[in-house]
């Protein structure tokens, strides 16, 4: 498992692989597959973490997912493949 913490411009993004999980306990997949690439964080302004912000997700140039930092200024993006360093995380505006 590998996680680390990213820091840009407003944005405190957390990546990894296979980091985290639904912690329900009835998950039947096999853990020896791989578990996927994701990427969470939340948005912050001034010390103060921003709901309803719009975060869209490139990879390698090209906008594949957007969402929106939900009622504690986070958002997670899951599911991705490929390598982590081809993905860039831009922050939009407010809704």
């Amino acid at each position: 498992m590998r996680c680390f913490l990213l820091l840009c411009a407003g944005v405190i993004l957390f990546a990894g692989v296979g980091c985290g999980g639904s912690g329900s306990g009835d998950d039947d997949t096999d853990p020896s597959e791989d578990p996927g690439l994701h990427l969470q964080g939340f948005v912050e302004d001034e010390g103060q973490r921003q709901a309803g912000v719009t975060v869209r997700l490139f990879y390698m140039d090209e906008m594949v997912a957007e969402t929106t930092s939900d009622g504690d200024g986070e958002f997670l993006f899951s599911d991705l493949e490929g390598d982590l360093s081809d993905y860039r995380v831009r922050v939009v505006g407010v809704e």
